[in-house]
């Protein structure tokens, strides 16, 4: 019995890894101006959790909120402050990705970034510096 000879895949050809870094380069620099844009453009929603701790009343220190007669709700102000920062960035992310205004363009750029990490996984060390990072320069973004 014989083995059979292992068959090795062909090395693409120089024009295919170009079009491929060309293609990457397009996928960045052709979305962020719509990724820029579609930010800028955003106006959040109001959202009752957010608009509940904003109704609430931070006190300086935790013994005045025991103390407090109001009917508003007293919570330290540490916490209040840090309980709208981030309960407003969580509701920030998913309002923008629900906008397909930003979230077309944002999977577009992410496609571009795995294409970008595959072409350099199976290139090699020969174009890994500057070769593709001038792709996305003409292509920028107009302010």
């Amino acid at each position: 019995m014989s083995t059979p000879a292992p068959t090795t895949d062909p090395s693409p050809s120089i024009l295919r890894w170009t079009l491929g870094f060309l293609l990457v380069g397009m996928a960045w620099g052709l979305t962020t101006p719509f990724i820029r844009r579609a930010a800028l453009d955003f106006h959040p929603p109001t959202h009752r959790s957010l608009e509940a701790l904003r109704g609430a009343e931070p006190s300086p220190n935790p013994a005045a909120s025991s103390s407090s007669s109001s009917q508003r709700i007293s919570i330290p102000w540490a916490l209040w402050f840090a309980k709208i920062k981030i309960l407003g960035g969580i509701w920030m992310v998913v309002d923008l990705l629900r906008s397909p205004k930003y979230c077309l363009p944002l999977v577009i750029n992410l496609t571009g970034s795995v294409w970008f990490f595959l072409l350099i996984g199976r290139a090699g060390m020969f174009c890994f510096s500057p070769f593709p990072f001038p792709f996305p320069f003409p292509f920028p973004s107009p302010r």
